[in-house]
């Protein structure tokens, strides 16, 4: 489970925001985002001035998903080197020889906004390493990766879509009911899987949404 501070949260919704008000927004939204960005950078340099680590003696899952953050803010073209500390920190982590020195088996890669924009690197270094990998949205398997299992993206637009109709329609948002994925999609990408010498068992791919080969 993903233990972020409240720090690398605000960071990752102000840094998502803003590479969308860059992109196709106002510059002073920009600039607003931009703002919330360099404050809860501040937060983190502060949080990580007098410990190696955010939550522990060693790296845990909260350093790993929250390095995501901070390497997203380069795309935004933030100096990360006016925050002294969470730069020592981001160096000790890349350090790190990782899941290669670990030989492991598996990968399982989280939902996280940095690895969907650079999937295809990610996907990239798994089959350099030539470990099976494992991810939550189809994206994935299409670029090349062994398999993914995650809710249905069109599906869940078609229920926001639902939702933002009731509203116009006069409902209330505070009386409209949360709202679980109910449809997942299972994608085996079998090109992939023969490149790592990988045998799918035939029940899964009986099961699997779709296959690509």
């Amino acid at each position: 489970m993903r233990r972020a501070t409240p720090a690398s949260t605000r960071l990752a919704g102000a840094l998502l925001l803003l590479r969308r008000q860059l992109a196709h927004g106002e510059p002073t939204i920009a600039d607003y985002h931009r703002r919330r960005a360099e404050t809860a950078l501040s937060v983190l340099d502060s949080q990580l001035a007098h410990r190696n680590y955010l939550c522990a003696a060693e790296p845990t899952i909260a350093d790993l998903f929250c390095y995501g953050d901070v390497a997203f803010a380069e795309l935004c073209a933030f100096d990360l080197h006016r925050w002294t500390s969470a730069v020592n920190w981001t160096e000790r982590l890349t350090a790190l020889t990782g899941f290669v020195r670990e030989k492991l088996e598996a990968l399982l890669v989280g939902s996280d906004q940095y690895f969907d924009v650079h999937r295809d690197k990610v996907v990239a270094l798994a089959a350099a390493a030539g470990i099976p990998a494992i991810y939550q949205f189809r994206d994935y398997p299409v670029a090349g990766g062994l398999i993914s299992y995650g809710p249905d993206v069109e599906d869940a637009y078609y229920h926001a879509g639902d939702y933002v109709g009731q509203i116009l329609n006069g409902k209330r948002p505070a009386d409209l009911p949360v709202q679980q994925p109910t449809k997942f999609q299972l994608v085996v990408n079998l090109k992939t899987a023969n490149a790592l010498g990988l045998i799918v068992p035939s029940t899964l791919l009986a099961r699997a949404d779709e296959v690509i080969d």
